[in-house]
């Protein structure tokens, strides 16, 4: 059973859902089509988490939603991103060295101001230099630091990050 978590209510009891989420990505998108969903009280930029029986599949933001009407159906598409897509969006403003430092460290030093967390099983080595560069997104500091270390940085289902090797290995996810 596919439920969705908004402002501390379940919605469920659809009959059919489509969820599709990118199992290497750091910044998920999803997009939940709910026939007969004509629900109340859903907002953009609500927070969203996603249960697939219980269990937590993804947690995010909604981003759009639309309804259409037709005499057997009215279905909601509810269009969102994970909580990690805030770090696409916005920009470093200021220089900052980290010096033998790891990229762990780094990550969680660079997005310390988002609700999110960053974790690994890694044993890191510490990096001699790394510079964050004014304008550039957080995402793309974050990347080119994985680029050195050949980390991969993922979302988990939280919207949290965590840093495990990049082994270029394709996972695909059916719900």
């Amino acid at each position: 059973m596919i439920e969705l978590r908004i402002k501390d209510k379940l919605y469920s009891g659809w009959k059919s859902v489509v969820i599709e989420k990118d199992m290497l990505s750091i910044a998920n998108t999803f997009s939940i089509s709910i026939d007969n969903g004509l629900q109340v009280g859903i907002e953009a930029g609500d927070k969203i988490q996603i249960l697939k029986d219980k269990a937590l599949f993804l947690t995010g933001y909604i981003d759009s939603l639309s309804i259409a009407i037709s005499e057997t159906k009215s279905p909601l598409i509810l269009n969102g991103r994970s909580l990690s897509c805030d770090i696409i969006d916005c920009m470093i403003e200021e220089n900052k060295q980290y010096i033998k430092q790891t990229a762990l460290t780094i990550v969680q030093d660079v997005i310390k101001d988002f609700s999110i967390k960053v974790s690994s099983k890694l044993s890191l080595t510490p990096l001699e230099t790394f510079d964050t560069k004014v304008g550039e997104t957080f995402f793309n500091s974050i990347n080119r630091i994985c680029k050195q270390t050949n980390i991969l940085p993922l979302s988990d289902n939280n919207g949290n990050i965590v840093l495990t090797r990049n082994d270029k290995t394709k996972y695909i996810t059916v719900l």
